[in-house]
């Protein structure tokens, strides 16, 4: 087990270097919590009993963040994001779906890892009672869940479904056009951000009069065509 334990986080090193296409990716296991900082790739320390179970876990994460150094431009990334706290969280999580779809489709054997874990962070998720349905945290998981699932074409399970209710609620007709043209520039970080920056305007996310948590722009089937 204790030899297991150790070939770990080489086969996560060694894998995350592959995908990222960086020689300077460094595997950190820490107790805060995953994240990544320059090109430092920092996963939840496992303990031994649950190393087994969770090892596909841990290597989506890594698989996640080694494509987000490999096709991620923080630079114009940057340009999107404000006062907003809102909005950031929408970018920062349809950008990572952006990420994850568009390196699902170049390394095709990661695809299944981080499928199985959003379901398994759906599960975990929908387990959780204590969730408001008003609160900020369910809009950002919608968009979360939802565009990974439209720009990847997979399924998820559980509460997926009302998320995606949601979502397609607060688009109206504009939902499956809106959808067609990210998928379009999966591979254009900059022109990806440009529509999801209009369809957030659209949806009054920028009017800093109003509230900012979405609650009032629920239907917008008549807002015109968003731009290619």
């Amino acid at each position: 087990n204790h030899s297991k334990a150790g070939q770990c986080p080489m086969s996560i090193w060694v894998r995350s270097k592959s995908i990222g296409k960086s020689n300077t990716i460094e595997v950190n296991f820490v107790q805060d919590g995953p994240s990544i900082d320059g090109n430092n790739i920092n996963l939840n320390e496992p303990n031994l009993q649950s190393l087994k179970k969770n090892l596909n876990y841990m290597r989506a994460e890594a698989d996640s963040m080694a494509l987000e150094i490999r096709l991620h431009t923080k630079e114009i990334h940057q340009e999107y994001l404000g006062h907003n706290d809102i909005v950031n969280e929408i970018f920062n999580a349809v950008e990572q779906s952006r990420i994850e779809a568009q390196g699902s489709d170049i390394f095709k054997g990661i695809k299944l890892n981080i499928l199985n874990k959003h379901k398994s962070d759906i599960q975990n998720t929908e387990n959780n009672n204590n969730m408001n349905k008003k609160d900020n945290k369910e809009i950002i998981e919608a968009f979360r869940y939802v565009s990974y699932s439209e720009l990847t074409g997979e399924i998820l399970g559980g509460k997926f479904t009302s998320y995606k209710k949601l979502i397609q609620k607060k688009l109206g007709r504009q939902y499956n056009n809106f959808f067609n043209k990210l998928r379009n520039n999966i591979t254009n970080q900059k022109n990806f951000a440009d529509l999801l920056q209009t369809f957030l305007d659209n949806l009054g996310y920028y009017d800093h009069d109003d509230k900012q948590d979405g609650t009032d722009h629920e239907d917008n089937s008549e807002n015109e065509d968003l731009h290619d």
